[in-house]
């Protein structure tokens, strides 16, 4: 288990990233936090930190500025801020990642997994996904979703009754995914085996379909029919 600091005036975005550290970085055993740079330093310099989450723009300091004085303390420097016009500088002081305000939760986690420290237990949000629309954040589990079909750089969850549309493209939850129960039938399709009833001929040109267990039909592409029909242990 690891310790991080969090460094940031604004108590509101303190509380905000103590929040998503507890739900989705279970890594995380112990966090405390700082408003300025001359407290975080006192703390560094007291205590071992894993993280730091450093604010680029402190009230009257740089988050930059910062981040070099307790380097030498904390191994791995996260920069969360509004802000990305700092992104180069940033990464001039070796931080591990750069996190844009609202933090994406699914981002979070991949700047933690980023540092050389050791992950040996898997988390019990390895099996989930983490999807931000303007309006909320969704959680699901593999388990739940169905589908997902891709249109340029935006991608639609089906799961349940609902679905929902994030701006990530197909390829980016493709390789998030990594998974056996995932199959990309088409182009803009990428299905749940698990939910899979069977192939059939969509007409005499040689087109097929995936269906679903709900009666839902995806185009399968030509090319990808006899790889995903031995894929699905089928003769």
């Amino acid at each position: 288990m690891y310790n991080a600091l969090v460094i940031d005036d604004e108590a509101d975005a303190r509380n905000v990233m103590r929040k998503l550290l507890e739900l989705f970085c279970p890594e995380i055993s112990l966090m405390l936090e700082a408003e300025d740079g001359e407290e975080a330093l006192k703390m560094v310099s007291s205590r071992k930190f894993d993280f730091a989450f450093v604010d680029i723009q402190l009230n009257g300091e740089s988050g930059i500025d910062v981040a070099k004085q307790i380097s030498r303390y904390c191994p791995n420097i996260i920069f969360v801020t509004a802000y990305d016009k700092y992104a180069v500088e940033a990464f001039q002081t070796e931080a591990i990642h750069y996190l844009l305000k609202p933090v994406d939760p699914e981002l979070l986690q991949q700047a933690i997994r980023r540092s050389n420290l050791q992950f040996d237990a898997p988390s019990e949000f390895d099996n989930r996904i983490f999807l931000t629309t303007k309006e909320k954040m969704i959680v699901l589990h593999h388990d739940e979703i169905r589908y997902m079909a891709g249109d340029r750089n935006y991608t639609t969850f089906y799961y349940g009754k609902e679905n929902v549309l994030v701006s990530r493209n197909l390829a980016h939850y493709e390789r998030l995914l990594d998974s056996p129960s995932f199959y990309r039938i088409h182009q803009s399709y990428l299905v749940n085996s698990k939910y899979v009833a069977g192939v059939r001929a969509r007409d005499q040109q040689g087109n097929y379909c995936v269906i679903l267990r709900n009666g839902d039909e995806i185009p399968l592409a030509r090319s990808r029919r006899k790889a995903f029909v031995s894929h699905m242990g089928w003769k």
